[in-house]
C-alpha cells in the first residue's frame, strides 16, 4: 500500500513547496501508480482535494485531503 504523504508528493511534483499538518485519505482500492491515472484537483482556501481514477479500476477511486499548514 502506497503511503497518503509520498502519493500526495508524487501528484504534485513539489513536495518541498508545500509542509503538510495532517493527510486524511480514504483508500477504495489500491492503486497501481504505474498504470495511468485522471487526475482533478480542486483548492478551496488551505484546503486542496485530490481525486484521481484508474482506467483500469472503473467507478474506484482514493481521495485525499490535505489540511495546508497556514
Amino acid at each position: 500500500m502506497i503511503r497518503a504523504k509520498s502519493l500526495v508528493q508524487l501528484l504534485i511534483g513539489n513536495p518541498d513547496s508545500l509542509r503538510f499538518s495532517y493527510v486524511e485519505y480514504t483508500l477504495f482500492e489500491c492503486c497501481d501508480l504505474s498504470k495511468t491515472a485522471t487526475l482533478s484537483l480542486m483548492q478551496f482556501t488551505n484546503y486542496l482535494t485530490v481525486k484521481f481514477a484508474n482506467d483500469s479500476l472503473k467507478f474506484f477511486y482514493t481521495e485525499l485531503k490535505v489540511v495546508l499548514r497556514i
